[in-house]
């Protein structure tokens, strides 16, 4: 099953469906007030029905289409060819109820809204004064090409405060689109922070995770086997006393035992870690220590 387009930007591609869908319905609302029929309107009205259709299927169409630069850019067509369309006609003997300069910004702050889509997304360019740039030049060029358009319509003529309301309309329509990238981007979630070894383990993993420190050593005392004492000697020797010996016997006795040892042992020490996820760092590899030396009046001297 194919991916589909990410929330964001099918919202996007429902607001440009709520675009043409506002412009169907203003043609509709103003011709009758025009008391012009709707079938002077076709062409226009087919163009608009055209784009509502292609907008609403990429707000639902695979990921591997809308990630492509070329459907950005067929809004923009589009509309352009309905502005087009709106300029071949001359429509004598129609009265408006103000001034047709009003309707410019209408029509070009549609056409600034799909070029700032256009050029933002088609480009995957930041919002710069280089995008600013080409927003406002293609759309002014294409506002002047239409005026010079005009001058071969019969009833129509170019004027240059026409070009002038083309080009708020297009500034209006640009800073428009501007305001709802950034209010998509202040929505975006935040990236989230990279994961150490042990995220994503429970507590109770994480408190059965030790540390393996060596640099304490345990001194445990050595059992050696008993050996006969004075009494047990003298009971051998056939019941003597400790007086009937010679002296250098009782030292030589007392020579031949040994004081209590202890032996240094290097052994590990095992400290259960109850710590946070993510924080807990075993120290067993890190370094390598040095065993360390018994130190202590029973150590025995070499030799």
């Amino acid at each position: 099953m194919e991916a589909h387009v990410p929330k964001q930007t099918a919202t996007k591609w429902k607001l440009i469906t709520a675009a043409f869908a506002l412009q169907i319905l203003g043609v509709m609302v103003v011709a009758p007030l025009l008391r012009l029929q709707l079938e002077t309107f076709r062409s226009g009205l087919l163009i608009l029905v055209a784009g509502t259709v292609f907008a609403l299927y990429l707000s639902r169409a695979p990921r591997f289409l809308t990630n492509r630069a070329w459907p950005c850019w067929v809004p923009p067509l589009l509309y352009a060819g309905f502005i087009f369309s709106l300029s071949s006609q001359s429509f004598p003997g129609v009265e408006l109820p103000t001034k047709a300069d009003y309707f410019h910004p209408i029509e070009y702050g549609f056409l600034g809204f799909f070029l700032g889509w256009a050029w933002r997304t088609g480009r995957r360019g930041s919002m710069g004064p280089a995008w600013a740039a080409l927003v406002l030049v293609s759309g002014i060029l294409f506002g002047a090409s239409d005026e010079w358009h005009q001058a071969f319509v019969p009833g129509r003529d170019p004027s240059m405060l026409d070009l002038c309301w083309d080009a708020l309309g297009i500034v209006l329509g640009m800073a428009f689109y501007h305001m709802i990238e950034i209010r998509f981007r202040s929505q975006r979630p935040a990236a989230a922070p990279e994961q150490g070894p042990h995220q994503g383990m429970s507590v109770n993993a994480c408190s059965h995770i030790v540390q393996y420190d060596a640099e304490a050593a345990m001194e445990l005392p050595v059992q050696r086997p008993n050996r006969p004492g004075l009494a047990d000697i003298e009971q051998a020797e056939g019941g003597k006393t400790e007086g009937e010996r010679p002296e250098g016997n009782r030292e030589a006795d007392h020579g031949d035992q040994e004081p209590h040892q202890f032996v240094h042992h290097d052994l590990p020490r095992v400290t259960l870690a109850a710590m946070p996820c993510g924080q807990v760092r075993g120290r067993a590899g890190q370094e390598k220590q040095e065993p360390q030396q018994a130190v202590g009046p029973w150590r025995r001297k070499p030799g």
